[in-house]
């Protein structure tokens, strides 16, 4: 399978079941209290308002709340706007717009919730980045969320794991797989580190070591889409075809959509 077709499985499987821990750009295949940086603006930009996939209708909904969140000085009516602008932004796939928008709602309520809310969406936004510099920037920016809620809680092991996964697939990539095993020393089945480390490994073509993650993530939760599809990949790999037709075809099960499922069958094609 081209690198391409990988991409755009990848974010299919991501779209199906709005998850922000899939990173596609993760696979080869050689079988064929601290104050954030605001991001706040004292105008919209024009990436942010105009777009041929918004309707005209939707574009001045957007145009009119920004001008109400630049105007609005009440902090409560700041955030309303805010996570309407985020939503709206999210929904026509503008991912890093929305992020922006979440992260305004962290400054003005700096909870930890809010922080990470901010950094899944920046994380999301660097999954959807087709340019590796953009990627890597916002995956910056959820790191940076991330932190910031861990210092208001440095044993939340979720936010330890969210932080470890944005190393993944940069030049600091082992420093993120070792934050996952910490996380791992402490928590064996903690769901996100598994994931994280196994797609880790399947980026390093590791399949051995990616089937000892999603087979130790399925003990926990057997209905995980990604965890049986990567485990289905892993044992193709590994020319293991029996186990790899048993989690491919407990994927397909898993998913009603046409992508996922057209894909899943092209691989099963592949098993004798």
């Amino acid at each position: 399978m081209l690198k391409s077709q990988i991409i755009i499985l990848v974010i299919a499987i991501i779209t199906v079941v709005f998850l922000f821990n899939l990173p596609k750009y993760i696979v080869k295949d050689d079988r064929r209290e601290e104050t954030p940086k605001t991001a706040a603006t004292n105008k919209a930009t024009k990436e942010e308002t105009h777009s041929s996939q918004i309707p005209d209708s939707d574009l001045k909904k957007l145009k009119d709340l920004t001008k109400n969140f630049l105007s609005v000085s009440d902090k409560e009516k700041k955030v309303k706007f805010a996570d309407s602008l985020a939503a709206i932004f999210r929904n026509f796939q503008k991912f890093d717009s929305s992020a922006k928008y979440l992260a305004e709602i962290a400054v003005l309520k700096p909870e930890t919730g809010n922080f990470i809310k901010a950094g899944d969406a920046y994380f999301e936004a660097s999954i959807y980045s087709i340019e590796d510099q953009k990627r890597l920037k916002l995956g910056e920016k959820a790191r940076e969320q991330y932190n910031i809620a861990l210092k208001r809680e440095p044993e939340n092991l979720d936010v330890k794991a969210k932080i470890g996964k944005t190393y993944i697939g940069t030049e600091q990539t082992m420093m993120g797989i070792r934050q996952l095993k910490e996380v791992l020393e402490k928590d064996p089945q903690h769901e996100e580190a598994l994931f994280a480390l196994g797609t880790a490994s399947i980026q390093t073509q590791q399949f051995d070591k990616a089937v000892e993650r999603f087979e130790a993530m399925l003990k926990k939760n057997p209905d995980h889409l990604e965890a049986n599809f990567w485990l289905g990949y892993s044992y193709l790999q590994l020319k293991k075809d029996a186990k790899a037709k048993e989690y491919f075809l407990k994927a397909k099960s898993l998913s009603q959509d046409p992508q996922v499922i057209a894909t899943v069958d092209g691989y099963l094609k592949e098993i004798k």
